[in-house]
């Protein structure tokens, strides 16, 4: 039988998906981060993570910004940047995020 402590080492973190979309709905990209790093980001951590989008069946390489101060929004917003220069969401509020909480990931 496992003591407390075992159990509690052995425990994986909280983990949160984060999911935007853009264009008429039809483009999107989600992410993995520890619920603490989310909780983090929303109270003004800048981070910045790559993750891929979706759009028409092809998948593209992206990076979301969280909080930027170089961008025009700064606190309480984020971007996502595909290749080659292609903007999919510039300074949106970080309520566009569609955030679920996973319990196995």
């Amino acid at each position: 039988m496992e003591d407390a402590m075992d159990i509690k080492k052995n425990k994986t973190p909280k983990r949160v998906a984060l999911r935007a979309f853009w264009g008429n709905g039809d483009a999107e990209s989600e992410i993995r981060l520890p619920l603490s790093k989310w909780k983090k980001i929303l109270g003004g951590l800048e981070y910045e993570k790559g993750g891929y989008s979706w759009y028409e069946g092809r998948r593209y390489h992206v990076v979301w910004r969280f909080n930027m101060p170089y961008r025009q929004g700064t606190k309480g917003t984020f971007s996502i940047d595909g290749e080659e220069g292609m903007q999919c969401i510039v300074d949106a509020n970080l309520s566009d995020i569609y955030a679920d909480i996973l319990e196995n990931d």
